[in-house]
């Protein structure tokens, strides 16, 4: 019996005049079943196949009595993950071939790899392709759930209806109510008519977004700044204050503060119902008095 074999796919090559009477049954079942594996062919992997998370595909041959193919042979063109225990690796051939890969496992990641290489990595739920680049495998194909840029509008939906929207004027981001709440109602985060870039930007801290015409309340020292060298309110771990520039004709530069005394009780301080100037000690005070007897 003399048959040589292919450097990739370990497919039969029978010598010239060998293999009387078996020729047929070895080109079938080790040439003619690996290329529909290696063309068509899915083998479908669980727990149960690999040894505390780790797996070796390797290439079977078939001869004359039988294929030979096996769930871990590495000529299936496609590998579909399911029911894993564990975050699972599969080392495969450090030759050059492709694989499509189905994670359709919901808990655990599933990465392929070269023998003493990192590999690639699919996500739970993952699918996508990938291909040997001479040191290591490689994604060469989509792959869902992964950052992805995405050049025409799109609207992307999870199963319990938070999405991302795109229009042609306008992008938004929808998001389904809390957790308690109805899926009926969402929030959706949209700019306004904008005639330039702008950045927001958040602050190192969690916090609730406060909405301009609704009654906010602060609870943490706030300063209010209108961008112009004006301070309208301010406030400091001891004391809180307010802060009005100069009246219009004046200067910007000046500013009048108001603060509270030390306090040793709350006060309340009551401004009559009519127009006038207020005083201040340290000042001559002209008053008109109307008495009534």
């Amino acid at each position: 019996m003399t048959i040589n074999r292919t450097t990739l796919l370990d497919l039969p090559l029978p010598v010239t005049g060998t293999e009387s009477g078996t020729w047929g049954d070895t080109t079938n079942n080790g040439l003619t079943q690996y290329i529909d594996i290696a063309v068509a062919g899915m083998t479908a992997l669980t727990s149960a196949n690999f040894t505390a998370g780790a797996l070796t595909i390797s290439n079977t041959t078939g001869d004359n009595t039988a294929t030979n193919i096996a769930a871990a042979s590495a000529q299936y063109a496609t590998i579909k993950v399911s029911g894993l225990a564990v975050n699972s690796t599969i080392t495969a051939p450090s030759s050059n071939r492709s694989y499509r890969i189905i994670n359709a496992d919901s808990t655990y990641n599933l990465t392929i790899k070269a023998s003493g290489q990192t590999g690639f990595t699919f996500l739970p739920g993952q699918s996508g392709v990938v291909a040997f680049n001479g040191t290591d495998y490689a994604a060469i194909g989509v792959v869902l759930n992964q950052a992805q840029t995405f050049t025409a509008a799109q609207t992307f939906r999870a199963a319990n209806s938070v999405r991302a929207e795109a229009a042609s004027t306008q992008d938004a981001i929808v998001l389904a109510g809390r957790a308690g709440g109805t899926n009926s109602y969402a929030a959706t985060l949209t700019p306004t008519t904008l005639t330039g870039n702008i950045t927001v930007t958040f602050p190192d801290a969690s916090f609730t977004v406060a909405g301009l015409g609704l009654n906010n309340a602060f609870t943490g020292a706030n300063t209010f700044y209108n961008g112009t060298g004006q301070t309208f309110g301010t406030g400091t771990s001891t004391q809180d204050g307010v802060i009005v520039a100069g009246r219009a004709g004046g200067s910007n530069s000046y500013r009048v503060t108001l603060t509270p005394a030390t306090l040793t009780a709350s006060r309340t301080l009551t401004l009559p119902d009519s127009t006038g100037t207020v005083s201040t000690t340290g000042f001559a005070i002209a008053m008109a008095l109307v008495l009534g007897f």
